[in-house]
């Protein structure tokens, strides 16, 4: 028997280096977790980027919303896909041309 979801699920992505605190990304997480529910979505998953430079989180992101019939991601601002606006671009173009997600910013930067 399948789940009903009154909310459509999202998926949230943030990054999460290595020398982050873990309370700093627990709080950045439960932000998250607060928009998905304020914005009217189930936030199913939260995918935490630690390497900024072999984006292993955006590939697991990538490769969960190929699997699953998630249609939207959740992102803090676009300086969790990178720092420059040029790799900001690329990220967001590769996820949304690979996946068909909407990508939706809880702080514009």
């Amino acid at each position: 028997m399948s789940t009903l979801h009154l909310q459509p699920l999202a998926y949230g992505y943030m990054y999460a280096p290595n020398d982050m605190p873990a309370e700093e990304a627990d709080r950045r997480s439960r932000e998250l977790e607060a928009y998905a529910d304020q914005s009217g979505f189930e936030l199913s998953r939260v995918f935490y980027e630690w390497d900024a430079r072999l984006k292993p989180g955006l590939n697991e992101l990538i490769a969960e919303v190929q699997r699953t019939p998630v249609k939207y991601v959740i992102i803090r601002g676009l300086s969790d896909f990178a720092e420059s606006r040029v790799l900001q671009d690329a990220i967001w173009e590769r996820l949304v041309e690979t996946t068909k997600v909407t990508v939706i910013i809880m702080h514009e930067s």
